[in-house]
């Protein structure tokens, strides 16, 4: 009998190591967001979590919710941030009044990625829509590092829905001067 219950004790505690490291691994899966820092204006009412490979962030209440990373970038050149995107239910407050999708576009309200603590930013997407692939390209000017962000509100507003962000990444231009060739043409009238 002694022997039965020394190795059901061990049977026991061998079950109950698993179920440890099983449970932490999926909240692991669900929940870590790497070198990610989540933030929200409101504290209440929304869900930062990982689906597959993509993050996501879920406003039940309007809000201006994101995650953002501190990235180390060259002074004076251009990066181009690339990522894809998907929404669902995504919509617009500015100024207590409810956005169309045209004017969450307008006012950079909705699901967007960009340098925290400024206007450099990618169109906003809001109301349903499937992956979309979306870039913006900003010049790091005298800075050394930047907060790039991916959000669900804007820097004037806030939105409700869910934004999903996934396949980020990050490219320096290969030439970085301040010279740019363009052409400018002022037509009146063609016929």
């Amino acid at each position: 009998m002694k022997k039965f219950l020394k190795v059901f004790s061990n049977i026991l505690f061998v079950i109950s190591v698993l179920i440890i490291i099983i449970g932490t691994y999926l909240f692991y899966k669900r929940f870590y967001f790497g070198e990610f820092t989540k933030a929200q204006l409101n504290s209440e009412g929304t869900k930062f979590f990982r689906e597959k490979e993509s993050f996501c962030i879920e406003n039940t209440e309007y809000n201006d919710a994101l995650i953002y990373k501190n990235i180390p970038v060259d002074k004076n050149s251009a990066y181009r941030v690339s990522f894809s995107v998907k929404t669902e239910g995504v919509v617009g407050k500015y100024n207590e009044e409810e956005l169309s999708e045209n004017d969450c576009y307008k006012y950079q309200i909705g699901a967007v990625a960009g340098i925290l603590d400024s206007t450099e930013s990618s169109e906003s997407v809001a109301g349903d829509s499937d992956w979309k692939e979306m870039s913006f390209i900003f010049y790091s000017k005298n800075r050394d590092e930047v907060n790039l962000c991916f959000r669900l509100g804007g820097y004037s507003g806030e939105a409700k829905g869910k934004a999903y962000f996934s396949n980020f990444k990050l490219e320096k231009a290969k030439k970085s001067d301040n010279k740019w060739n363009v052409v400018c043409f002022n037509i009146e009238n063609i016929d």
